[in-house]
């Protein structure tokens, strides 16, 4: 009985050109999660090696053995992730997907392979959820030293506090992970609050989370106060000139 790879994010192992995207969409109640990952053939590992690579059956929770089982079959009383296969030119698109109820993603598969350790809470004192990972990087890459690249985006409706993110393009928070990244994911936002669309358009974050809005944007009922005075201040003083000349 031939054993399959049992690790979601990089399931080909010693396999060239593999590549990873994981997508994250966040509310307090639940973290819906789509991770697609991307293989291409060569000569040696040709699409049909790719395509028995890659199982259909995966365990949502890390905790749960994978079933070894030929073929590949579902075990009663265990969850899987939802799998979609896309067929490239030159190899394929593996989809899983899962919807976790928010407390129970800290025990998903992906997170608890992908990293070394992951803290994932909900405070309802604070009113502010944490998402934060250890600052080594993807410990996958030390394994799997053929898997080429992770992209991580989490995507939230709710107003977001602090974040160290490589890149945001409006509500959707990115961070790239190859060979030699040594980085973490850390994010915290509100619980409660969600981001409004006049939010959204005053301007970009920078890494740790500020906004890059101008003053202008902030204080707008100040600088129109201080045009007045500035208007009445400049009408005082041509006043007085015309009077001494």
């Amino acid at each position: 009985m031939k054993k399959k790879v049992i690790l979601l994010l990089s399931l080909i192992i010693l396999l060239c050109g593999c590549s990873a995207e994981v997508n994250l969409e966040v509310t307090p109640s639940s973290i819906d999660e789509n991770i697609s990952i991307v293989t291409t053939a060569n000569n040696v590992y040709t699409k049909d090696v790719i395509l028995a690579g890659f199982r259909e059956y995966m365990p949502i929770y890390y905790s749960v053995e994978i079933p070894d089982t030929e073929p590949d079959e579902a075990v009663s009383g265990v969850q899987y992730y939802e799998h979609e296969r896309e067929e490239l030119n030159n190899g394929y698109k593996n989809i899983y997907s899962n919807k976790f109820e928010f407390g129970k993603y800290r025990f998903a598969r992906s997170v608890n392979e992908a990293f070394r350790s992951v803290n994932i809470q909900n405070s309802s004192i604070q009113k502010q959820i944490l998402i934060s990972t250890d600052s080594g990087g993807m410990k996958l890459f030390n394994t799997f030293p053929e898997l080429e690249n992770v992209k991580v985006n989490i995507k939230t409706d709710y107003e977001v506090i602090k974040n160290n993110a490589d890149s945001v393009n409006g509500n959707v928070y990115t961070w790239y992970f190859s060979k030699d990244t040594k980085k973490s994911i850390y994010l915290v936002m509100s619980n409660t609050k969600k981001t409004s669309e006049s939010d959204s358009k005053k301007g970009d974050y920078t890494k740790d989370g500020s906004s890059t809005s101008s003053f202008m944007d902030k204080h707008p009922v100040l600088i129109a106060v201080l045009g007045i005075l500035g208007f009445f201040v400049l009408a005082l003083v041509l006043s007085k000139i015309k009077i001494k000349g």
